[in-house]
């Protein structure tokens, strides 16, 4: 019951994140039940075996965001 193409396009999608941040890009990646909407469809112009697993918005930022603070190592792993 896996579906493979949706696996595979998160990959997919997690390397292009990664690649528009090392570009200096920002990027946003959107994703819910309707995005295979008729109108997403037609103005895409798909075929009907096909779907859209993800858009991803991505340009200049207009302000650096901010990384989230991150904990230790030790505060989070305990070794024995």
């Amino acid at each position: 019951d896996i579906e493979c193409p949706y696996h595979d396009s998160g990959a997919a999608i997690q390397n292009m994140l990664l690649a528009f941040h090392y570009y200096g890009l920002g990027a946003c990646y959107v994703s819910d039940t309707g995005i295979n909407c008729e109108q997403n469809r037609e103005v895409l112009q798909l075929k009907d075996y096909e779907k859209i697993t993800a858009f991803i918005w991505f340009g200049h930022s207009e302000v650096a965001p901010i990384a989230p603070a991150r904990r230790n190592l030790d505060e989070i792993i305990e070794f024995k």
